[in-house]
């Protein structure tokens, strides 16, 4: 997983909750909203969001197939080689 930090607006119905224990405790320590947590508000703004990158769901030695077609024709290679060594038996 890939922790990036951007403005997501998937969880906007919660993170909108002006009522929820956390808004609530973070507001009266001094938090308002927009601002980043910490002494100086240095913190981030955004939420942070695990993201899984194709990249990394791949086994040892694999890469992407940038334009989809690497696969078949390999496969379609190794097909006519099977086909081919068959005919000639």
């Amino acid at each position: 997983m890939t922790i990036v930090a951007a403005s997501d607006n998937r969880n906007s119905a919660w993170a909108n909750d002006k009522s929820s224990f956390a808004h609530r405790m973070m507001t009266k320590m001094g938090w308002k909203e927009g601002e980043g947590l910490g002494k100086n508000k240095q913190g981030n703004v955004h939420s942070l969001r695990a993201v899984k990158m194709a990249e990394e769901a791949l086994g040892i030695g694999a890469s992407i197939d940038v334009h989809g077609s690497g696969g078949f024709d390999k496969t379609r290679d190794n097909f006519t080689n099977v086909l081919a060594s068959l005919k000639s038996q």
